[in-house]
């Protein structure tokens, strides 16, 4: 065999490509509407032609890259989500069940074949460009650097696309992928304008702005291509171990390039350990869902040594496994947020994250007892967060429905009060005296409920072991 070789998935799609429609039909209108936006604007004034009369060229720009922005931020990805969709379906035999690939090699594959076709986009658009230049008013460093970050968008998008078309289902990752696209588009032209004119003012030197935005779209990036490569692996497989290591991995750079004064002055390590902490806490939802125990194929690989099995039992898949990650990851994210800045002073950052996830933790521990103790026999183990969800969302339901039946308050007069205890939306209210209540509510329930799990989360970890071990 050859040392190099190419990936047989971004084969076959490419094979399909050229035998479709879809591409052709893409570029062609593609093609047609750039065509007809760009002879508008010549014939709507002549003068843009002349030369010198490069004032024309700016929202004729800004035209194009509106119609390659929609190409690349909604045609492609929506056609790689749906196609990979239709794949992983329950009733539809095709590559993913019948073949040795790997998932990261059939998400290597797929991601490809979306680059490959934006790039055939962009080569479409570039005659055109340089048609934009011919009118004067831009320099081609405004273009060539539009062109990276759409492209760099792009990516995002693709990967973001197939993590939606790997999620289970027929259709929530059609109802999902509309949703985030629909989202994405309405934020995206926000996002793009800071970076766009810090390029801008300075066209010979990324700054700082620009090069954040590059990193976490790259941070992003990858924690979606870990979350679709868990998606596509067999669930006896230990789904949990990229993942976790993943957005550890993640974290710990970001976190590292925010101590170095990458994002300026201490800026970047606030926001990183409050998303670390909120993602801690939708990880515990996740976690409740998984096996209570670890199967054969997942105890092969768990080490004999008992100090190199303890280090690594919180990246394992299972119930306990995530559930220590959480409490891990949250506790070194608050460590680490009060050790950089010691005279924090900011409430959202002092009560409201930290109660944030005290909360779920409460929720997802007794979500765990209510399906051990009365639904054992007709919910199974892997609709445990969904129990969750619904216990949170009847602790902001029901003081509202208190407040307006007994109070007689309209609903659109509806404000938190401090006794609303549990109520995740209670605790955003920006006033110390509304969150000290909460603060120590959560803690004495999440205190209860692990003490109730206790005999639970420790045969877990009893079981945690090699099978002849």
């Amino acid at each position: 065999m050859s040392a190099f070789s190419f990936n047989p998935v971004l084969v076959k799609e490419l094979r399909q490509l050229v035998r479709g429609r879809f591409i052709a039909s893409v570029l062609l209108l593609f093609l047609a509407i750039q065509l007809c936006v760009i002879g508008t604007y010549v014939l709507a004034d002549p003068s843009f032609a002349a030369r010198g009369g490069g004032r024309g060229a700016q929202p004729l720009f800004y035209a194009l890259m509106t119609v390659l922005k929609m190409a690349c931020y909604l045609c492609i990805p929506a056609y790689v989500a749906t196609r990979l969709s239709q794949e992983h379906r329950g009733d539809t035999v095709d590559l993913l069940f019948v073949t040795t690939l790997t998932p990261g090699t059939i998400v290597r594959g797929k991601l490809c074949s979306g680059l490959v076709t934006t790039a055939l986009l962009f080569s479409a658009v570039m005659p055109y460009m340089t048609f934009i230049h011919l009118l004067r008013g831009l320099d081609l460093s405004t273009v060539f650097i539009s062109l990276v970050s759409v492209f760099l968008w792009s990516a995002v998008l693709i990967q973001l696309g197939i993590f939606l078309g790997a999620l289970p289902g027929d259709k929530s990752p059609r109802l999902a992928l509309g949703l985030a696209f629909f989202f994405l588009w309405a934020w995206i032209p926000r996002l793009m304008g800071p970076w766009l004119m810090a390029w801008h003012i300075s066209p010979g030197r990324p700054s700082g702005l620009s090069l954040e935005f590059i990193v976490i779209l790259v941070m992003a990036f990858v924690c979606l291509h870990a979350f679709s490569i868990a998606l596509l692996s067999p669930r006896s497989a230990n789904r949990a171990l990229p993942v976790r290591a993943t957005v550890t991995g993640v974290w710990a750079v970001g976190l590292s390039l925010a101590a170095m004064g990458f994002f300026g002055p201490r800026s970047g390590i606030i926001p990183l350990c409050s998303m670390m902490t909120v993602a801690s806490a939708i990880a515990l939802l996740v976690a409740v869902s998984e096996r209570d125990t670890p199967n054969a194929r997942i105890r092969r690989t768990i080490p004999r040594n008992r100090l190199l099995r303890l280090l690594v039992f919180p990246f394992f898949s299972g119930a306990a496994s995530g559930i220590v990650w959480a409490a891990l990851m949250t506790a070194a994210a608050l460590a680490v947020a009060y050790a950089a800045l010691p005279s924090l002073r900011l409430l959202q950052e002092r009560y409201v994250i930290p109660v944030l996830f005290v909360y779920a933790f409460s929720y997802a521990l007794t979500a765990v007892l209510i399906r051990r103790w009365l639904l054992s026999n007709w919910v199974p183990v892997r609709q445990t967060g969904l129990i969750a969800l619904l216990l949170m969302a009847a602790g902001v339901v029901l003081p509202l429905l208190i407040e307006v039946l007994v109070r007689g308050l309209p609903i659109h007069a509806y404000s938190p009060s401090f006794w609303h205890l549990g109520s995740v939306a209670a605790i955003f209210l920006q006033d110390k005296a509304y969150a000290m209540p909460h603060l120590i509510f959560a803690w004495t329930w999440a205190a209860i409920v692990l003490i109730l799990n206790r005999p639970w989360l420790a045969d877990q970890i009893r079981a945690f072991r090699p099978p002849d071990a």
